[in-house]
């Protein structure tokens, strides 16, 4: 009986799996988001004809750079860069900006990068949370 239940337990587990920088590498979509801790998550809805749609379009190579663009190819939204992938952490480069991001699963070819806040020096500060996250799914 304990078997049985122990079995159960550990097929209702969701096990994450852990992203590699390989997998980042391709062409993503923004899918889902949130702006602060307060704010409902959203899903990107794409809509060109109006202005409310704002998702944006990156492309990792593998070479390390990167382009970002909107979802709709009418707005002039594009940025380019490099980005460096380590434990877990994505910092994407323009110019003198650097932004990171905490990157996770979020299963079915999703992943989910999550804002982090940075010291003067690059160092993440731990235990920060803005709320802020994109969801991304490869095309």
């Amino acid at each position: 009986m304990l078997l049985f239940f122990a079995a159960i337990a550990i097929s209702c587990t969701q096990v994450k799996r852990l992203i590699e920088a390989e997998d980042i590498v391709g062409k993503w979509k923004e899918v889902q988001g949130r702006k602060t801790k307060n704010s409902p998550v959203e899903d990107i809805i794409v809509n060109c004809n109006d202005s409310l749609s704002n998702g944006d379009i990156f492309f990792f190579n593998t070479d390390g750079t990167y382009l970002k663009r909107s979802i709709c190819p009418d707005r002039q939204h594009e940025e380019e860069g490099t980005w460096v992938y380590r434990n877990n952490i994505i910092s994407l480069t323009t110019g003198k900006d650097n932004i990171k991001f905490s990157v996770s699963d979020a299963g079915k070819n999703k992943i989910k990068l999550s804002s982090l806040l940075i010291n003067i020096d690059g160092t993440v500060i731990d235990d920060f949370d803005m709320g802020f996250f994109v969801v991304l799914e490869k095309q």
